[in-house]
């Protein structure tokens, strides 16, 4: 598949430079490795974070939580929860998580990269 097999979803003008939108398969590609790429690294924080040996309280774990899942742009992609229990007088916090794989997946099918490119360069 070609840059220009997908033409024309949208022509505009602008100053008299006409432009028009083309699907850009090359960079929906790159698009969807880097998306799998922050999911994989975000997965792999929080990970960490459920192997953790320390204590944390509920606030605490939220906080380290929030930080990975909005480092790596992932918060619609993540559902988690903390319980916190009371484990000899201490109060433990608790992460689990999981992946929402169907809306990744809608979302993949759904996405639409394009490219503007100046048709009067073209001629």
């Amino acid at each position: 598949m070609s840059l220009l097999d997908k033409k024309d979803l949208a022509e505009f003008e602008i100053d008299g430079k006409n432009y028009s939108l083309v699907h850009n398969p090359v960079k929906a590609e790159k698009d969807k490795q880097n998306r799998e790429a922050m999911l994989a690294r975000t997965t792999k924080k929080l990970e960490a974070i459920q192997k953790l040996k320390r204590s944390y309280s509920a606030p605490q774990l939220q906080d380290k939580v929030s930080k990975v899942i909005n480092k790596y742009k992932c918060k619609k992609f993540i559902q988690y929860a903390i319980q916190e229990e009371t484990i000899q007088d201490n109060a433990v916090a608790k992460l689990t998580y999981s992946i929402n794989k169907e809306l990744l997946s809608k979302l993949l099918l759904q996405l639409i990269t394009c490219t503007v490119l100046q048709l009067n360069s073209l001629n």
